[in-house]
């Protein structure tokens, strides 16, 4: 594994990622540390991949319109970085990048890191410190209103 590739991309999340609140640098260093878990259990070698996907997962909420897209917003912006600064084989920036796009659609993925990020995020966001930064990330938001459990932005026929 290269440390010094793992150093820009890890300075690179840190510098977009610093206004978030549940899922900030934090958040993305227990992905990382729970996927390279998992890649250690599961026998997966190219632990450098494991790294980085874990590393920019999130990247793309802080440019997407709407939080469901961040995936796919993160792995055109992964994408991007590690191209222009010449630091993977475009093999395996497509392969972190499909981890990176599918791994908040459950079923969509295909291949074993998408589904050792997917497991990792899920670890991080079922354990006691997720219940802790759900709580958090919406302490911003108005109160539960019992007249309109739904709350103003709530449409069903979206």
């Amino acid at each position: 594994m290269n440390n010094k590739i793992i150093q820009q991309v890890e300075e690179y999340v840190k510098s977009i990622m610093s206004n978030e609140v549940a899922h900030d640098f934090k958040h993305v260093d227990r992905v990382k540390n729970w996927a390279l878990q998992i890649a250690n259990k599961e026998n997966f070698e190219d632990l450098e991949v494991v790294v980085i996907s874990a590393l920019m997962h999130d990247i793309g909420l802080t440019q997407a319109e709407k939080r469901s897209l961040h995936g796919e917003v993160g792995a055109e912006m992964a994408a991007k970085f590690l191209t222009e600064n010449n630091l993977l084989t475009q093999d395996k920036i497509a392969e972190i990048c499909n981890a990176i796009k599918f791994h908040n659609k459950n079923r969509e993925g295909d291949g074993k890191l998408f589904k050792i990020l997917r497991d990792a995020d899920m670890m991080d966001l079922f354990g006691a410190v997720g219940m802790m930064r759900a709580f958090t990330s919406k302490s911003s938001k108005p109160e539960y209103d019992i007249a309109n459990p739904f709350g103003s932005r709530f449409n069903p026929c979206v």
